[in-house]
């Protein structure tokens, strides 16, 4: 069935809602609680290359306890407020363009950038003691335990995490 609308080509530019940027910001919140983390259980291992295995590990450890850190609000109200200005600008100066990336394009953006999974990182445990490292190294453990049962936005974000992660495997 043919609709007319094709969001490929429309010349309309979608519309970005309060919604849109607030859920945007929570993930890029949670992403930057995962990268520092990550970055600081690899100094402390004495390594200087963050791995795919330790992003994994971090993003799992910073999902557990999101909801929980003391700065969300005011972190995510300095995000939401920097995506807002950045949007209004870009409203004012360009238009929206869509665009078809292939993994082609993709690969070769990111060439030199991504570690060949030939390197295999291995995440070595008991290097650090200290308690975010502790963390790290038990993280998929305490991942399996992780009752969110009764919390519908926790039980999303665990199984969006680790359908992510079983994509990544099949990779």
């Amino acid at each position: 069935m043919r609709t007319g609308f094709d969001p490929l080509v429309s010349k309309e530019k979608p519309e970005i809602t309060p919604l849109h940027i607030k859920l945007v910001s929570l993930v890029m919140l949670l992403l930057e609680y995962a990268i520092t983390s990550a970055a600081t259980f690899v100094e402390h291992q004495g390594r200087t290359i963050i791995g795919p295995e330790d992003i994994k590990r971090a993003i799992k450890k910073e999902a557990m306890s999101f909801f929980d850190k003391e700065d969300l609000e005011s972190r995510l109200e300095e995000i939401t407020q920097t995506m807002t200005v950045d949007i209004q600008e870009e409203a004012g100066t360009q238009s929206i363009r869509h665009t078809i990336r292939t993994p082609v394009d993709a690969d070769e953006e990111w060439d030199g950038l991504v570690v060949p999974d030939e390197v295999g990182f291995e995440v070595p445990t008991g290097t650090c003691c200290c308690e975010a490292c502790q963390s790290m190294t038990t993280v998929h453990e305490d991942w399996n335990n992780w009752d969110v049962d009764d919390d519908i936005v926790k039980t999303f974000l665990k199984q969006q995490i680790e359908k992510i992660s079983a994509d990544f495997e099949q990779v």
